[in-house]
């Protein structure tokens, strides 16, 4: 870790200095190795005795409480449309009560947008493509 050529007095290095030592390379061309140098930072070694000591983390029963549980704010979950109202039903015969699962562009909603449960999901998916394919609803947008 120490260069053998340094007196010891001169051993006692600050952090803060650089020392430089040559580089050892294989080329032709001596007066290039001779200019080449690098800078080393050599740092000597720390007692255990010199490290600051940690503060301790607060406590949590003092820190104030954010509104919303941990993650803050949150949000209510969605109720599915379908569920909630039992007479109501997918049918691809309904362009507009499908049309409202869709974006502007023509892209079926995902379920965590829509709110829909995952069974009432997959049949509006089905009633959106149907109703595609009968040219009720468009692929695209108008």
């Amino acid at each position: 870790m120490f260069n053998k050529d340094i007196a010891p007095e001169e051993s006692n290095i600050q952090p803060e200095e650089v020392q430089e030592t040559p580089v050892a390379s294989t080329s032709d061309n001596a007066d290039a190795d001779a200019s080449e140098t690098t800078t080393q930072e050599t740092r000597p070694a720390r007692e255990d005795s010199e490290r600051p000591e940690r503060t301790s983390r607060p406590d949590y029963a003092q820190r104030p409480q954010r509104s919303g549980g941990p993650g803050g704010n949150r949000r209510r979950k969605k109720v599915c449309v379908f569920c909630a109202d039992k007479n109501e039903t997918i049918d691809y015969k309904a362009p507009l009560k499908l049309k409202k699962f869709t974006t502007e562009r023509g892209k079926i909603l995902p379920r965590r947008v829509s709110g829909a449960c995952a069974l009432h999901q997959r049949q509006l998916t089905t009633a959106i493509k149907t109703a595609r394919h009968v040219a009720l609803l468009s692929y695209t947008s108008e």
